[in-house]
């Protein structure tokens, strides 16, 4: 089953020009991203305002996926962000290299501060392996309601050319939700 994989990603890459018979793959080129996953800002850091750079390091399979993913040190573990980084990173897809049967890439994620401008928050991936994730704020409005109670209330910003996916309703309203592009 392996070995007509193989030849059928062989077939491909001749075919399309990527490998030229009797040459062989430079396994020594970074990978080049196909799908970059962006993590949900971890809860603890954004209710505190707290931003963190997380580094994790793939393995990239022949086919382009994420094969084994790990966090490099982690300041304070407790706060999630190597967590929600690593769960992101085993979602990213790299193109396939025929013959490589192992690839590395280093991917940094910069989770920034929260922000309190709707404007300022957003994802932006920048090749070759960075992706900065800035959410919003939570705001929490301390006057009384009717009934008592304070409200929390977060603006969702619209990215064009994302999509989002929301891990729960409770990120989705506050803007924190993780984002791919495609």
């Amino acid at each position: 089953m392996q070995a007509t994989a193989r030849i059928m990603m062989a077939l491909v890459a001749l075919s399309s020009g990527l490998l030229v018979a009797g040459e062989s793959p430079d396994c020594t080129t970074s990978p080049a991203v196909i799908l970059a996953v962006a993590p949900a800002f971890p809860d603890l850091p954004w209710k505190a305002r707290i931003g963190a750079d997380q580094w994790v390091q793939v393995q990239v399979s022949e086919a382009g996926d994420v094969g084994q993913a790990t966090m490099e040190t982690e300041m304070n573990p407790s706060l999630g962000f190597g967590k929600a980084a690593v769960a992101a990173a085993q979602r990213w897809k790299f193109a396939a290299a025929v013959g490589c049967p192992s690839r590395k890439a280093r991917l940094l994620f910069r989770f920034v501060m929260p922000v309190s401008k709707p404007q300022e928050a957003g994802v932006q991936f920048r090749p070759p392996y960075e992706i900065d994730i800035a959410v919003l704020a939570i705001s929490v409005d301390t006057r009384s309601t009717a009934g008592g109670r304070s409200s929390n209330s977060a603006v969702s910003p619209s990215h064009s050319g994302v999509t989002l996916l929301a891990n729960s309703s409770k990120q989705r309203a506050a803007g924190r939700a993780g984002y791919r592009w495609r």
